[in-house]
């Protein structure tokens, strides 16, 4: 069902003691990139948080549909499992609410990404940092690290609007 490089590089990392305390790889450009995202919301840090779980942000963003392999049935947990109908699968390696920290594994045909989300709350609200650590596969791959670096300013503020919105809607 795996390619042999997803199978190598995927079970390398999930048997590692934890991923966010693995080193950052350096960026090189073309092969591995680390591209970042600022956000600010006036509610509260676990609130804010929790808006990051594949459910929620399928509340936020309805072309985003989260297909649970596990658990069954689909629910916010670390360990859990799911497709998205670009072909990627994703892996919810951490998620705590309490601690303002969520983290996936992402694994594509063309890249691997581990994306870390810290939720950090002040006294205006809930900072908010997203981490995309990419290491692309392929040229194909190459080329979608080069789009992300290129609309990250757009990919920020559309997510500040569209996570803003759902938490004022939902009360948070």
């Amino acid at each position: 069902m795996f390619s042999s490089v997803f199978r190598r590089v995927f079970l390398g990392l999930v048997g590692a003691a934890s991923l966010g305390s693995l080193p950052a790889a350096a960026d090189d450009g073309a092969r591995h990139g680390v591209v970042v995202l600022s956000l600010r919301f006036s509610a509260p840090a676990g609130r804010t948080t929790a808006a990051f779980g594949p459910l929620s942000e399928a509340a936020w963003s309805p072309e985003f549909l989260p297909d649970f392999v596990f658990p069954q049935p689909a629910a916010e947990v670390a360990g859990a499992v799911f497709r998205t109908p670009d072909g990627k699968i994703w892996l919810l390696h951490d998620f705590d609410t309490a601690a303002g920290f969520v983290q996936y594994v992402i694994a594509g045909t063309s890249e691997l990404v581990t994306l870390s989300i810290h939720a950090t709350a002040d006294a205006s609200g809930t900072a908010v940092t997203m981490t995309y650590d990419i290491t692309t596969l392929d040229d194909r791959g190459a080329a979608h690290l080069a789009k992300v670096r290129v609309n990250a300013a757009a990919m920020s503020a559309g997510m500040q609007d569209a996570i803003g919105a759902y938490l004022a809607r939902t009360g948070g």
